[in-house]
């Protein structure tokens, strides 16, 4: 007859059900957690493996890009200042100076700043400031000399230059304001020229050449001037200009 288990049988046969269970999944890697315990047991705790990252931004490489330095014969201000000087000393007005002494716009400028070429050379870059102040100083000149109008000499000699770029070099002669210039008759018993009384408006900038005839000097070197009606003004030739 079979021997009846009793309570403590039934104890040590689920103990051992449950170790063996636990042996084979061990095994089988299904309990994780043993391996834990047993590596932190021996003092082999290691840290997780971290993930390693997916959306990290690359980095742009930095290009670097060459710049070639700027060409100073094309810089737009030293045009402009080689155009300037090329209209005061009467070349083509075209920027370009030349990279010889033997340019139009360097003979040129030889010819008319004798003293400054020998000091500064051909154009440059480096010395067309001194040019320009040379050019600055010759039309403060110039212009001195148009206001000094007290002087019969002064005004036929500049009215004289201002006929000559008229008929020459076809330049207009235009006043810098505009003026009322009384109208005149000529008195033959006296040669003069008295007031009959009416006027003329000369606007600034009006070409006063060939609408107004030139006739000849007053004795105090005005211009003495025909109107297209067929009288008779007097103009200061220092008030006009050439353009």
């Amino acid at each position: 007859m079979a021997k009846k288990l009793n309570t403590s049988d039934y104890l040590l046969l689920g103990t051992l059900a449950i170790g063996g269970a636990g042996y084979y999944l061990y095994t089988k890697g299904k309990l994780p957690f043993i391996d834990k315990l047993i590596n932190k047991a021996k003092g082999n705790d290691e840290k997780p493996e971290e993930p390693t990252p997916t959306d990290v931004t690359p980095v742009a490489e930095k290009k670097i890009v060459f710049t070639p330095p700027k060409d100073p014969l094309k810089d737009v201000l030293y045009i402009s200042k080689v155009k300037k000087i090329q209209l005061y000393v009467g070349t083509g007005a075209d920027g370009d100076a030349g990279k010889t002494d033997g340019s139009n716009t360097n003979q040129a400028l030889k010819k008319k700043f004798p003293k400054e070429y020998a000091l500064y050379g051909r154009l440059t870059p480096t010395n067309v400031d001194k040019y320009v102040e040379a050019i600055t100083k010759g039309e403060a000149s110039a212009i001195a000399l148009q206001k000094d109008t007290n002087t019969k000499k002064v005004r036929m000699a500049f009215g004289d230059k201002l006929k000559n770029l008229y008929y020459k070099d076809k330049a207009q002669i235009v006043r810098k304001t505009d003026t009322n210039a009384p109208t005149k008759y000529f008195d033959k018993s006296r040669s003069t020229y008295p007031n009959d009384g009416g006027n003329v408006k000369i606007l600034k900038n009006e070409p006063l050449f060939p609408k107004y005839s030139f006739l000849a000097y007053d004795t105090n070197g005005f211009w003495i001037l025909r109107t297209p009606s067929g009288k008779f003004i007097l103009q200061n030739p220092t008030e006009y200009v050439a353009k």
